[in-house]
């Protein structure tokens, strides 16, 4: 069994040695738990996109019209959203 960890009080710097020597001892896990929650959310976010993308084209190819601007603005709110869950479930996870 292993020993309990040593309790004491903490500078800044330890608590960064700390945190960088775990980063250090176990790097795989901490990029394994990382990439299964961030490869999901980034194709999601690239597949949310695809479809304001064409739009964009679109938009750019000839004069603007109130239903491309509607469509690129939500477009915009629905990558901020799908990033900020992502980024909420990683750094949760990691942090």
């Amino acid at each position: 069994m292993e020993s309990s960890p040593r309790l004491r009080p903490m500078s800044i710097g330890d608590m960064l040695d700390a945190a960088f020597r775990l980063y250090r001892q176990h790097f795989l896990t901490f990029i394994g738990v990382v990439a299964l929650l961030q490869a999901p959310m980034a194709m999601l976010q690239f597949l949310a996109q695809l479809p304001y993308m064409r739009e964009l084209q679109r938009f750019t190819a000839r004069p603007p019209v109130l239903g491309a601007l509607r469509h690129l603005a939500l477009g915009a709110i629905a990558v901020a959203v799908v990033f900020g869950v992502g980024h909420a479930i990683g750094t949760g996870v990691s942090g």
